[in-house]
């Protein structure tokens, strides 16, 4: 998707993307995968998954103006 959008990225993100998008479906489909061994073997996959993604890298640290903020408060 980051391609389609002409963004210049390195290869690093592309496959961050795929893995992040094959995780959350993974986690989104766990509930279908029976108790069991079957469960272990899932869940081991997506833990091997989980372990190669870099996290840090989307993790964002941006500001948030005054006027966004003001918007989001309730009084």
């Amino acid at each position: 998707m980051l391609k389609m959008l002409g963004v210049d990225i390195t290869a690093d993100y592309v496959r961050l993307e795929t893995n992040v998008t094959r995780f959350a479906l993974a986690a989104m489909d766990l509930p279908k995968i029976s108790a069991g061994s079957q469960e272990t073997v899932y869940l081991g996959a997506m833990l091997q998954l989980g372990l190669s993604i870099q996290w840090d890298k989307l993790i964002t640290t941006k500001s948030v103006d005054s006027k966004d903020e003001k918007s989001h408060k309730r009084y």
